[in-house]
C-alpha cells in the first residue's frame, strides 16, 4: 500500500511490496520496502536497495544505495553501505563494504575490511580489519588495528601500527610502529618510532628517530637525531648506538 500526505492527512494508495510516503505534489518523502526478515526504510530521492536486505536504513540524501542487513546511510549523494550493519553518515561517493564498517563523511572514501572506520577526508582507505583513518587525503589503513589521524597519502602497513599526521609516511613492517608526523619517514622495526622530520628510517627492534632529515636507526635499540646520522644492523651491527 502507499500513503500521501494530502492537506495534513495520509492517504493510503497502490499495492505491492512497498509503501510510500508522498506530498502534495507526488514527491516521494520516504519509501518502506519489504526485506527479507523485516522492512527497509528510505528517504529521499533516487535512493537504491540491492538484492532483498532487511531493516536497512536510508535517512535522506540522493542516489545512495544499501545492500546487506542492518545497513545505514544518514545523506549525502552516492553513497553505498554494502555489508551488514555497515554505515555511511553522509558526504559523496563513499563506500562502507565491510561488515560494521563505518565513514563519517567527506568524499570517495572506502572501508572495505570488517570493523574498519574513517572518520572523514577524501579518498581514504581502510583495508584490514580494524582499521581506522580519521581524515586527511589518500591515507591507506592496511594493517591490522592500525591508524592513521591524518595528513596525505601515509600508509600504515604494519599491524598495530600509528601514523599521526604529515606526508608520504609509512609503517612498512614490524608491530606496534609509530611515525608522528613530517614527510617520507618510514618505521619498519617492532616498537620502532619517529618523531617527525624529513627522509628518516627506523627499522631495528625499538629504534627512535627525533626528527632532523635522512636518519637511520637500523640497530636494535638505537638512537638517531640530527641529519644523516646511522646505526648499523646485521653485519656491522650496533646495537644500542646513539648518533
Amino acid at each position: 500500500s502507499g500513503l500521501t500526505i494530502n492537506s495534513g492527512s495520509l492517504e493510503a494508495s497502490g499495492g505491492g511490496s512497498s509503501s510510500e510516503l508522498k506530498t502534495d505534489d507526488g514527491t516521494t518523502a520516504m519509501e518502506v520496502r519489504d526485506g527479507t526478515s523485516g522492512a527497509n526504510v528510505i528517504g529521499g530521492t533516487k535512493q537504491t536497495t540491492k538484492g532483498f536486505p532487511s531493516q536497512a536504513t536510508i535517512s535522506g540524501g540522493a542516489s545512495n544505495r544499501v545492500g546487506a542487513d542492518g545497513a545505514t546511510i544518514g545523506g549525502g549523494g552516492v553513497n553505498k553501505a554494502t555489508s551488514d550493519d555497515a554505515t555511511v553518515a553522509g558526504g559523496e561517493e563513499n563506500i562502507a563494504s565491510g561488515n560494521k564498517s563505518s565513514i563519517g563523511r567527506g568524499s570517495k572514501n572506502k572501508a572495505t575490511a570488517s570493523n574498519t572506520a574513517i572518520g572523514g577526508g577524501t579518498s581514504n582507505e581502510a583495508t584490514k580489519a580494524d582499521a581506522t583513518v580519521a581524515g586527511g587525503r589518500a591515507n591507506k589503513a592496511d594493517g591490522k588495528q592500525s591508524a592513521i589521524g591524518g595528513g596525505e597519502s601515509n600508509k600504515t602497513s604494519a599491524e598495530y601500527s600509528t601514523i599521526a599526521g604529515g606526508r608520504n609516511n609509512e609503517t612498512t613492517s614490524g608491530l606496534y610502529t609509530t611515525v608522528a608526523g613530517g614527510a617520507d619517514n618510514t618505521a619498519g622495526g617492532d616498537y620502532s618510532s619517529i618523531t617527525g622530520g624529513n627522509g628518516n628510517t627506523a627499522n631495528g627492534e625499538n629504534s627512535v628517530v627525533v626528527g632532523g632529515k635522512n636518519n637511520v636507526a637500523a640497530g636494535d635499540n638505537s638512537f638517531a637525531a640530527g641529519r644523516l646520522a646511522k646505526t648499523k644492523n646485521k653485519a656491522g651491527r650496533k646495537e644500542g648506538a646513539f648518533v
